[in-house]
């Protein structure tokens, strides 16, 4: 597979002593939905900045599409930010307008790209509103034609669905995936691993500004998860039940659930099923997911008497 990305030994910070990206290594295929997760503080913005040439990295060497950072290269890239960078005193139309201008693009060839853009973020009929009126998920769908209103090969966004109506969230996965669907490569940077484990073919995990797992999101989880997984349904909280099973590898654990890893599943289910008696409401197989790499990675398993 083509790579469209590659960085190695990338090193940044904000001082010397204080590095925010710690020897990073990353490739990126063409035509993959790259998924950068991590929690807040983990230097994902830092390093999608850092791949723009927005920010100079103290050492460590990056290329797109086999070429130093360049003004062409730069040209293929397209940038969704966290914090949109609008002119909320133009219209819609103008706003995606102008950063197409930025591209150098004119003309007719560029009326039709607004239009096109406009179109698939799904607001071509308020194109003549001023920025200013839009709601807030308008305002990113906005944000995301302005991004892509140059044709870029690969396009990067930055915590697409915060600040945004838990209704509104399918509408901006599906622009992602129509945008992917076109060609593009997408690189998606979020907090969230449920909307990382839905929308990505391949996964980066940050932790404390280091690079700690990379693959395939398949690939990945089958590496950490080579055992079979059992849920337990249990009368009691799983607090009260924890030490019983201290022998297991808890994942997850919550209210009266609990997710641990076995070795075999017919012989530990049948211990397990011994060992807790009546206080086992039901066990059952369940496939990893990407949340149990993570939480095994980044945090500890939660145990928490609330329920979800």
């Amino acid at each position: 597979m083509r790579t469209v990305f590659r960085g190695d030994s990338i090193r940044f910070g904000y001082d010397k002593h204080h590095p925010v990206l710690k020897d990073i290594a990353i490739t990126i295929e063409d035509q993959s939905i790259y998924g950068l997760v991590g929690p807040a503080g983990s230097g994902k913005t830092t390093l999608a900045k850092v791949m723009l040439g927005l920010e100079k990295p103290d050492r460590g060497t990056l290329t797109w599409f086999n070429e130093r950072i360049n003004h062409s290269t730069n040209r293929r890239v397209g940038y969704v930010p966290h914090k949109k960078a609008l002119f909320y005193d133009l219209t819609v139309y103008e706003n995606v307008m102008l950063f197409g201008k930025l591209y150098r693009h004119r003309g007719a060839r560029l009326k039709q790209q607004v239009e096109q853009a406009l179109q698939l973020v799904g607001l071509w009929e308020e194109r003549r509103q001023d920025a200013l009126s839009l709601t807030d998920e308008q305002l990113q769908r906005l944000n995301i034609a302005c991004g892509m209103v140059h044709r870029p090969d690969v396009i990067i966004f930055d915590e697409a669905t915060s600040g945004i109506e838990v209704e509104a969230i399918p509408f901006i996965h599906a622009i992602v995936r129509q945008l992917h669907d076109l060609g593009m490569t997408i690189i998606y940077l979020s907090q969230n691993i449920a909307e990382i484990e839905q929308l990505c073919t391949h996964v980066g995990v940050l932790k404390d500004g280091c690079m700690i797992a990379e693959g395939r999101l398949d690939s990945l989880i089958a590496q950490y998860f080579k055992n079979p997984v059992a849920k337990l349904e249990l009368e009691e909280y799983v607090e009260e039940l924890t030490t019983q099973l201290s022998h297991y590898s808890i994942l997850y654990s919550e209210a009266n659930t609990l997710l641990l890893e076995a070795m075999d599943q017919q012989h530990d289910f049948q211990k397990i099923r011994s060992v807790l008696g009546k206080k086992l409401r039901r066990i059952s197989p369940v496939e990893p997911r990407l949340a149990n790499v993570y939480d095994r990675l980044v945090r500890r398993p939660r145990i928490d008497h609330h329920s979800l």
